[in-house]
């Protein structure tokens, strides 16, 4: 079996996984079932902690998030590594001491995730997109839902 076999294969599997669970509400009534089912939930937050979500993220809280990701993982799309974003702001740290000054990733992390909790993201810039890379967990290897 060829790649573009197995990919169309992995894509019709997830296209119908859901089929049976279709429906089709307009935009009112989506929201009245959502608030429905929304409305037996209990909260788990406090209004403390509701209120700590809400509000826009510090440089220290993206430093702090930043460095517990691990090293020597997968990129993203982007291929960017992590390596690269933690030596960026290791060279800001660091050129307050006399070397020439370095952009500031962390704050241009946070204007970013500022404006995206404020304005959403645009969805031509592809920032969203990510990919499915199968992997195997149990069971017959040639079975789609196994991986």
């Amino acid at each position: 079996m060829d790649t573009s076999q197995m990919v169309k294969i992995a894509t019709n599997y997830h296209d119908t996984l859901q089929c049976s669970l279709e429906y089709s509400l307009d935009d009112l009534s989506l929201y009245d079932v959502t608030s429905e089912a929304l409305s037996h939930l209990q909260p788990h937050l406090t209004q403390t902690e509701h209120n700590d979500l809400a509000g826009n993220l510090s440089d220290d809280e993206i430093r702090t998030a930043l460095k517990q990701v691990p090293n020597e993982k997968a990129s993203g799309l982007d291929s960017i590594p992590v390596e690269l974003w933690k030596w960026l702001d290791a060279a800001y740290l660091s050129s307050h001491q006399g070397e020439a000054p370095s952009p500031n990733i962390i704050s241009i992390l946070n204007a970013l995730y500022s404006d995206i909790s404020s304005y959403g993201v645009d969805q031509s810039t592809g920032f969203h997109d990510g990919w499915m890379c199968p992997i195997h967990k149990k069971n017959d290897k040639a079975c789609i839902e196994n991986y």
